[in-house]
């Protein structure tokens, strides 16, 4: 077997990857709230079939200043895991932020402008949302 039939199978998981980004400024009165609510998530959604990463990180420059971030197989297992209930404690900590967040979705193909975040964000307590 050649060295390029070895690396395609696992190029073709790679390309599908999805990462999911959101940073946020947290002010010092609501940090430990924050944290909590990211906190309920987290081993939850690394669960969750498709989940390949789940992190938090705060900034060495500032302890205000976190990255939650998730990575998944795909674009459909994404979405759906971010509209269930289990991705509510995470808009609740997103609405925590000083700042507006910076949300973002990147795959193979590069950075998705995703209309449903937004809608997502402003109806977080709506019908819209799953009940998964």
């Amino acid at each position: 077997m050649e060295a390029s039939d070895k690396s395609s199978p696992s190029q073709s998981v790679s390309q599908s990857i999805v990462v999911l980004k959101i940073e946020v400024t947290i002010n010092p009165e609501h940090r430990d709230e924050f944290l909590e609510l990211v906190q309920v998530i987290l081993e939850p959604t690394r669960a969750q079939v498709g989940c390949l990463e789940c992190h938090i990180f705060v900034s060495v420059g500032g302890a205000d200043k976190f990255l939650f971030t998730e990575r998944w197989e795909s674009i459909a297992l994404l979405k759906t895991h971010m509209l269930s209930r289990r991705f509510r404690p995470m808009l609740h900590a997103i609405d925590l932020s000083s700042e507006s967040p910076k949300i973002s979705i990147q795959d193979s193909s590069g950075y998705h402008d995703f209309e449903s975040i937004n809608e997502m964000y402003h109806s977080k307590f709506s019908d819209t949302l799953l009940k998964v």
